[in-house]
């Protein structure tokens, strides 16, 4: 298995620190649409989305938003 790629593509979209919570969980959406109009949507601060992470057809991870943060 090759080695994906990752990317760091952050996002303006977050909230600082998560609260005093720790995450439990990991939730995995499917995006509607192409890569490219997701980082785009990701990048719009009008949007107020993001995630985490997202992963591409062809295995690229972009890392949109720290860990440590609320996506």
């Amino acid at each position: 298995m090759d080695t994906p790629t990752v990317l760091d593509d952050w996002d303006s979209n977050f909230t600082a620190g998560r609260g005093g919570y720790a995450p439990v969980v990991i939730v995995d959406h499917i995006e509607a649409g192409t890569e490219a109009g997701t980082d785009t949507w990701f990048h719009n601060p009008a949007s107020d989305v993001s995630s985490h992470y997202s992963v591409a057809k062809d295995g690229t991870i972009r890392k949109h938003v720290k860990v440590q943060d609320t996506a």
